[in-house]
């Protein structure tokens, strides 16, 4: 039996290419069936895996739950597919992650960063409503004060 521990870098890249190289003649396999060591052409199965994580720190963590719960309501998402990534300006960036493998990007903010940005856009002034349910191209995540917007929109 042989024991082998692999870094983040190294997963990254045997799940990436489906194998990994340890030396010239000894490399970790991903196949179908199953993950393999392969020691210059002899084959080990792989019995178990242990894994390790260690959570992000987050600043204002109950923030984003508040945003990320207001997400799942309004688009009738679970928590685990709805991912924070970052936040700066007054903004909250989010992935949707689908179970197809699909993923979409999101950016929410306030109402008054919204307007903001849209102004910033359009080099127009206009009154907004402040219970208004688009803002540009922000919509509002239900009678909450924050408005998205998909990334790719901008």
């Amino acid at each position: 039996m042989r024991f082998i521990t692999l870094n983040t870098n190294q997963i990254s890249r045997l799940i990436k290419n489906e194998y990994f190289e340890i030396t010239n003649d000894t490399r970790i396999e991903l196949h179908k069936d199953g993950l393999f060591l392969n020691c210059n052409g002899y084959i080990f199965q792989s019995v178990s895996i242990g894994l390790q994580f260690v959570e992000r720190e987050v600043p204002n963590k109950h923030v984003i739950n508040y945003i990320q719960n207001l997400i799942c309501e309004h688009l009738n998402l679970r928590p685990c597919e709805v991912i924070y990534l970052d936040s700066g300006n007054d903004e909250f960036e989010f992935k949707i992650r689908f179970p197809s493998r699909q993923e979409w990007y999101i950016v929410v903010c306030e109402s008054q960063r919204a307007r903001s940005n849209t102004i910033a856009c359009t080099n127009e002034q206009f009154d907004v409503n402040i219970n208004a349910s688009f803002i540009g191209l922000y919509k509002r995540l239900g009678n909450s004060s924050y408005y998205f917007r998909w990334f790719n929109d901008i």
